[in-house]
Order: C-alpha cells, then structure tokens, then sequence
C-alpha cells in the first residue's frame, strides 16, 4: 500500500493510496521507504455478481483509488524502523515461546497478517473473528488499567488535578492505538473514550445517541472512505444497538 507523491510527473494532494502487487517476496519495504516505481494502474474494479463479495467497494472504504503491478522499482530513500516496528520485534521474538504466536500478536497489536487460513476459518466458523480486531473492548480495558494504576500512583496529584486518572487513562489508551496502528475500529473506540472523558471533566451530560453521532461525524471527516465500508457501518451499528 503506498502514498503517491506524484504519476507521470504530474503531483498529487492529497496523496492518493494505491494498492500494488510485488511479485518478489523477499523484498522487504518498511513504512516510510521513498520508492520510484515503474507500474501499470487500473482503477478498483470487481466481479458483477451480487452474491459474491464486492471487492470495488471494498477497496474504496480502504481509502485505495486504484491498483497495480511493480514492474521494476528503485529505493531512494530508506526510513529507519520505527519505535513501532521495533516494539512488534520484540514481541515476536518474546512470542515465539508459546504455542500460537500469530494468534497472540493478532489477539493483542491486531497484527492479522500471519495469521493461518485454517485458523482464520476456524475463527469465522465459531463467531471469535472478532476477537483479533483491536476495538472499544481493549481500548476500554486499556483505558481502565491506566486510571486505576494512576490512582494508586498519583492520588496525592489527584487533589491539584482533579483530572489527571482520567488524562492517564487516555495516554494509556492513545498508545495502545498507536501500537495498533490506529486501525478504523481502534480509531472509533478512542474517539468515543475521548469524547465521554472530555464530557466528564467539563461536568457535562450527553446522551449515548448523542455521543454516537459526534463520534460517527468525526470518523466521516477524517476518513470519508469509510462509507463504503460495511465494517465500519455494521460497527458502528453494533456499538449503537448496545
């Protein structure tokens, strides 16, 4: 997935996404890597049968306005690996000891790639898919760690900032994001989380349908791509019917 500075030497703002396929696979890109590409574009396109999956609409709630094929490319800039990249490492390396590292790093960070077919049919079939999509249980489980450790560590704070528990526990929860990339559930999540703490200090009451569209609005303006993804609204209506 790569972010188009300019085609043709024609630039582009915003950068577009595109999507392309690299037949070698043991070329390794990290996030960052300024490339100059040779590559044949086609705009997103699927299959026409209605009871098949929709992959043109697909890929355009993942924000990608077209796809391709690398035929030659050149690096022309290589980024470090960021504190990110270097955190996932650490955490396979420490994973590999137990008997399901990719359903552990996909449990925990969302990282889906690695996982196996078979387990990911198994995960569809018994209804826990789910389960490895970082989403408002973690963040709010995150979020609540962070509080409760502040109030046990800086409860002598708590009488000079009477909102520092709720300010731990979103840093607590803003760096679990990060760590899941800020993925469109983890995104959604935290966008609730902040609204509902910003509401408790500034000693407000909205309702739940209330904070649901502030928070709906704010995810259309950041990722307007997102109406074309059926996950995002059957989270969304998931999250409104609880």
């Amino acid at each position: 997935l790569v972010s188009v500075q300019s085609i043709n030497r024609q630039s582009y703002w915003p950068e577009p996404a595109i999507r392309l396929t690299l037949s070698d696979k043991k070329t390794f890109l990290k996030r960052g890597d300024k490339l100059h590409i040779r590559a044949r574009l086609k705009i997103p396109h699927g299959l026409g049968n209605p009871a098949g999956f929709n992959a043109e609409r697909w890929l355009l709630g993942q924000g990608v306005t077209a796809t391709g094929s690398i035929s030659s490319f050149k690096l022309l800039y290589q980024a470090d690996s960021s504190w990110r990249d270097n955190w996932l490492m650490k955490s396979r390396q420490l994973m590999q000891k137990f008997r399901q590292p990719e359903l552990l790093m996909a449990l925990i960070y969302g990282e889906q790639q690695d996982v196996d077919k078979a387990d990911w049919q198994t995960l569809r079939d018994t209804g826990l898919i789910h389960l490895i999509a970082i989403s408002g249980m973690h963040i709010g489980l995150i979020a609540w760690i962070g509080m409760a450790l502040s109030r046990l560590l800086l409860q002598r704070w708590s009488e000079k900032l009477p909102g520092v528990h709720w300010l731990v526990g979103i840093a607590f929860a803003l760096l679990y994001s990060a760590l899941a990339d800020f993925s469109a559930p983890t995104v959604r999540a935290l966008c609730m989380l902040i609204i509902w703490v910003v509401l408790r200090l500034w000693q407000r009451e909205w309702s739940g349908i209330r904070i649901w569209l502030f928070a709906l609005a704010i995810m259309l303006v950041i990722d307007p791509w997102s109406v074309f993804s059926a996950g995002f609204w059957l989270s969304f209506i998931a999250v409104g019917i609880l």
